[in-house]
Parts: structure tokens; sequence; C-alpha cells
């Protein structure tokens, strides 16, 4: 579980309904992501017409207190975790080949 205060004080300034765009930019994620995460069921959102959701702050909050908990299931994710641990996909293919 993340540090509820540290959380509150994210939010504090933040809309009561909020775009996906807004909390793309809030978390520094892509928007493809955060409407991942409503299609997934992870981020709960009204769907307030075609194409057009809205999230309310108590849900994003509850969102960011437990996201710690969701397993990463992006590949993107995995990718950029391993590379900025000095790990490449290409080094883990040469050394399956040198065999």
């Amino acid at each position: 579980m993340n540090d509820p205060d540290s959380i509150d004080e994210l939010l504090k300034d933040f809309p009561d309904l909020a775009q996906p765009k807004e909390i793309a930019d809030l978390l520094r994620v892509k928007l493809n992501t955060v409407n991942q995460w409503i299609r997934d069921g992870r981020l709960s959102s009204i769907n307030a017409g075609r194409r057009v959701n809205r999230i309310m702050k108590p849900k994003l909050r509850e969102f960011l207190l437990h996201a710690d908990e969701i397993p990463d299931t992006d590949s993107e994710s995995d990718a950029g975790a391993d590379t900025e641990a000095g790990v490449s996909d290409d080094v883990d293919v040469k050394e399956k080949h040198a065999d």
C-alpha cells in the first residue's frame, strides 16, 4: 500500500472529476496507459458518452493507494525496467545463441 498522506498531497489541487489525459499528465504516463487501466477495470471511471470517460478523485485515490499491489502486465514497462537495470534484450539473445 502506498502512503495515503503523499497521495492526498499529490491530489489536493486535482479536479474532482478528471479526464484520462489529466491523470496521464499527473502520473507521467502515456494516455494509452490510463485508458488501458480503465478498460482492464483497474481504474474505475464514469462513462459520459461514446469515448468520454471521467474519473472521480476518490476512485483515483483508491487506485493510487493500491497501485503497487497490481501486477504489471505491460510489456513496455517490463522492457523499460530491464533497460534501466542495465539488461538489454539483445544481450539475452546473444547469450542464448552462444551455447
